[in-house]
């Protein structure tokens, strides 16, 4: 088994109610970002808008580190959006980091 399958196996085992949860996955998704800016590779700021968007859906309302899921997504979000160029990624981005 492969790392990446390994945490993607335990990732699914993972209820979205565990402690911590969705600062998990705005980790990962960052790590997936960084990974990105460094080796280009369009995979790596998919897997990371995947992670930081499940981890902004199931983190509730006045969380105090939702604000920075948000720019973290809408970063993700910028990048894509310079990559591919779909306006809807721009507007997105603009829409998280307001």
């Amino acid at each position: 088994m492969t790392t990446q399958t390994f945490h993607s196996y335990s990732l699914a085992l993972t209820p979205d109610s565990q402690s911590g949860f969705p600062d998990l996955l705005t980790t990962l998704g960052s790590a997936h970002n960084q990974r990105f800016q460094r080796l280009g590779e369009l995979d790596d700021l998919e897997n990371a808008i995947g992670y930081q968007s499940r981890g902004v859906l199931i983190t509730p309302d006045g969380h105090p580190s939702l604000s920075t899921m948000l720019a973290n997504l809408g970063g993700s979000l910028n990048y894509r959006f310079q990559q591919l160029g779909d306006l809807k990624d721009l507007e997105n981005a603009i829409e998280y980091n307001s």
